[in-house]
């Protein structure tokens, strides 16, 4: 029977020696997460560059300096190459494909479609509050189209959130950035 100290002390051994793995798996969350919330796609490629280029360059040069500093030879492991490369590669299928985005969409739809259909009714709603998967901020009836606003600094720039186009098409709004999440459904960011 293991004791809390002695697992305590293999997690720390795990820790210490994929330290890089356990890194690779939290930059993928933080790419997935902010995905998932619709944040703008070119800020998420932005972050992303940093994050998988800038950071294990970084990195690199940091265990590089130290390893020559101490004179020995190191290999890269397999294992940590691995961790990269899925990382790298997930994060980026996550700016090219929003795929975070449409899997909390398609979780989140009941909730989103219930709460068009009380705007629609005029039902009072008091935001902000979660809907679904999504924070919403502030709900309302806009060109037509119902918006579900889950960032924005003012009333009529630099907004993003989910809306309902019913007319179909182009969203009817001054857009930075558009996301088609089937049926009418989008998610926007304004400019």
């Amino acid at each position: 029977m293991t004791t809390f100290k002695t697992r305590l002390q293999i997690y720390g051994r795990l820790l210490k020696t994929h330290w890089f793995i356990v890194l690779c798996f939290l930059g993928f969350c933080f790419i997935a997460t902010l995905s998932a919330q619709g944040f703008d796609p070119l800020f998420l490629g932005l972050i992303t560059f940093f994050l998988w280029i800038i950071g294990p360059s970084l990195i690199f040069i940091v265990c590089f300096a130290e390893h020559y500093k101490e004179k020995r030879k190191t290999r890269l492991k397999p294992e940590d190459l691995m961790a990269f490369v899925m990382a790298f590669s997930l994060s980026f299928s996550v700016v090219f494909t929003n795929w975070p985005l449409r899997l909390n969409f398609l979780i989140s739809h009941p909730a989103l479609v219930r709460e068009a259909q009380n705007l629609a009714a005029k039902m009072p709603s008091v935001y902000p509050r979660w809907v679904g998967g999504f924070y919403v901020q502030k709900s309302a009836v806009e060109h037509g189209a119902t918006c579900f606003w889950t960032q924005g600094d003012s009333e009529e720039v630099n907004r993003s959130g989910i809306i309902l186009n019913p007319k179909g098409g182009k969203p009817p709004f001054n857009l930075w950035s558009d996301v088609s999440l089937g049926d009418n459904w989008h998610a926007i960011s304004e400019d």
